[in-house]
């Protein structure tokens, strides 16, 4: 009977493997554009010399380190579906206890759980980084663990949550802190978005950009996604040039990039406001930019939603019902995997707008109907009510055409 056990790993072999990641983590220590497009063609090396780094005691916190050093490179270029098990391995194979590297790696798995919206996990890993935090007595840590839980709630539609997460984040960090401040007035601005209080949402949004161009170390993503959260505004105030002017500048910007999530975010939204405007030649153009760059990118489930719901949308206006109700189907699909509900009652709605458009009147209103349901989960959101308001003059319309009681 043979014996499985693997000989250890020779001093030498260690030795080599300690340099390929303190060569790795020098190349990785200061990240911006330009560096980080130079480092793209190396990413599955980087890949293998993080795994064979995770395998050893002896190699594990230098390749905790690399790890959270690729953050914004792995984050900015779409790789987090590769790189979150490295993280969640990471964490599994800590060799002895070290407080500050735990939390640093679940603060970023949090992040990177946000991201793939596995929002109820993500507020659990930071919920556990916050009790690290206070354990550790550093109120820095504890302030990015209250803004990562602000960013989280928001996206759950937990607006008191994420008010209190917001303004406890803002307490904690110091003045000089304009990345991080910048950071929470930018999710606020989000919270009043989506409770339909714009005029409270440009101002949190404009100090944000205050803040990014006052003494912070500014990067094209800070600027780029803060001018599209206050494009957004404009946009919901039918202040179209000024949106249009702030979209197309952010889209001047990401151009010289690698930044493709940000760049189809951008083209997606200023999409929306061609399509807004009726200009949908533009709009289906915006749109077909934004999903030949998803071809090319793994994960980004909801920019993919997203996309297929609005060239649906786009379509049923050419009347172009078969290839709409497609891209319909497939924006429902999606949204229902990313369990999104908000989103996934408009692409219903929308499917039942192709439907009416069409004369397939029960069809539509079994659509109309569901939408419903879903956007009644959240009355404190101004898109949600005017979704509700929407479908219940649909159904109305459909009744009235047909002869039966409103």
């Amino acid at each position: 009977m043979t014996d499985n056990l693997q000989p250890p790993p020779s001093p030498r072999f260690v030795r080599g493997l300690q340099a390929t990641l303190n060569y790795w983590q020098k190349q990785t220590a200061v990240l911006n554009d330009d560096i980080s497009r130079s480092l793209n063609p190396d990413f599955p090396n980087v890949v293998r010399v993080v795994e064979m780094g995770l395998t050893l005691p002896k190699t594990w916190q230098e390749t905790a380190v690399l790890i959270l050093q690729c953050f914004f490179w792995v984050e900015g270029t779409g790789r987090v579906p590769q790189w979150q098990p490295l993280l969640e391995k990471c964490l599994a194979t800590m060799p002895a206890p070290n407080l500050w590297l735990q939390f640093r790696l679940l603060k970023q798995l949090g992040q990177f759980q946000r991201i793939q919206w596995d929002l109820a996990t993500a507020v659990a890993t930071f919920q556990q980084a916050g009790i690290i935090a206070d354990n550790l007595q550093d109120a820095q840590a504890s302030a990015e663990i209250h803004m990562n839980l602000c960013q989280t709630y928001q996206r759950q539609h937990r607006y008191a949550e994420a008010q209190a997460a917001g303004e406890k984040a803002l307490n904690q960090f110091a003045k000089t802190e304009h990345r991080l401040r910048a950071t929470v007035h930018h999710a606020l601005g989000q919270i009043a978005t989506d409770q339909g209080q714009y005029a409270i949402a440009e101002s949190h949004f404009q100090r944000a950009l205050a803040l990014f161009q006052s003494g912070a170390t500014v990067t094209i993503t800070d600027l780029t996604r803060i001018m599209n959260a206050l494009a957004r505004t404009y946009q919901d105030q039918n202040k179209f040039e000024q949106a249009q002017q702030l979209y197309e500048k952010a889209g001047k910007l990401l151009a010289e990039t690698d930044k493709e999530e940000d760049k189809i975010r951008t083209a997606i939204n200023l999409g929306s406001l061609l399509y807004s405007l009726q200009t949908y030649d533009q709009a289906e153009a915006a749109f077909r930019q934004a999903d030949k760059m998803l071809r090319t990118q793994p994960g980004l489930t909801e920019l993919k939603a997203h996309t297929a719901n609005n060239l649906g949308c786009v379509l049923r206006q050419q009347q172009a019902w078969d290839r709409a109700q497609r891209y319909h189907h497939e924006s429902i699909h999606l949204f229902r995997l990313l369990g999104n509900a908000l989103p996934l009652a408009n692409a219903i709605g929308n499917l039942g707008k192709t439907y009416m458009a069409q004369g397939a009147y029960p069809v539509a209103l079994v659509h109309f109907a569901e939408a419903q349901q879903l956007a009644a989960q959240f009355p404190d959101n101004a898109w949600a009510n005017s979704q509700l308001a929407e479908y219940s003059a649909k159904i109305s319309q459909i009744h009235e055409m047909q002869g039966l009681p409103a």
